[in-house]
């Protein structure tokens, strides 16, 4: 067809393309540019903010230090272990380890959660529908 347009000889083959594709092609070479490009941005940004950091000092600021718990979503950037400057000192992460293991725990979960209220036009209808399927969630053997 006439909107075909030759692209390249390949060895007892030939390959064409439509300007559709070519413009698609064209999108998905230059989102991964622009991907690279707000990585670097953000990792610029956040080498910006070196100079806070979570130690005992400040826990025992917060609340007046009665019940304060270090929670991060993980993996946490600790300071003299897993990096130079890292967002909490060693002895935080480890005081705070169990109950941060398993907050974490959740964050698959939310993260499916923000996906489906994207995806979903009309979330709780949805849900009532799944949930009036009764259908199984995995098959056992």
């Amino acid at each position: 067809p006439v909107e075909y347009h030759r692209r390249q000889t390949l060895k007892n083959t030939e390959r064409f393309i439509t300007p559709e594709l070519k413009n698609y092609e064209d999108q998905a070479l230059s989102s991964k540019e622009r991907s690279a490009a707000l990585e670097k941005e953000l990792l610029a940004q956040n080498a910006t903010h070196k100079d806070w950091c979570s130690t005992t000092d400040l826990m025992a600021k917060t609340a007046n230090g009665q019940d304060t718990i270090f929670m991060h979503p993980l993996p946490a950037d600790i300071s003299g272990v897993s990096c130079e400057h890292g967002e909490v000192m060693a002895d935080v992460f480890d005081m705070h380890r169990d109950g941060m293991y398993k907050e974490a725990s959740y964050k698959p979960y939310a993260i499916a959660a923000m996906i489906f209220l994207q995806k979903v036009a009309n979330p709780i209808e949805t849900l009532q529908a799944l949930e009036a399927a009764a259908t199984p969630r995995w098959f056992q053997a």
